[in-house]
């Protein structure tokens, strides 16, 4: 993704749908994994803004921000306090 280029992956589904669709395709199986590349291959426009798309989740920034909201949670859920 840092280099511009779309994946395939199950692991997509941690995004949004909107946003996944941006980035990649999500096979159902071991036949719809060659059927999504081929697409991807024949088609890459839609793919075209895939860097900027994952650069919002794999940011630094941003990855500390929700490793901090997540250790908050935390401390909220077992110490009642942030």
């Amino acid at each position: 993704l840092a280099c511009g280029t779309p994946i395939v992956s199950t692991t997509l589904e941690d995004f949004s749908t909107n946003e996944w669709k941006k980035l990649g395709k999500i096979p159902r199986d071991e036949k719809d994994t060659v059927r999504c590349v081929s697409e991807m291959l024949d088609n890459a426009k839609p793919f075209k803004n895939c860097r900027e798309v994952a650069k919002k989740y794999y940011d630094w920034e941003n990855i500390i921000r929700r490793t901090v909201e997540v250790y908050d949670r935390l401390f909220e859920k077992y110490y009642g306090r942030k």
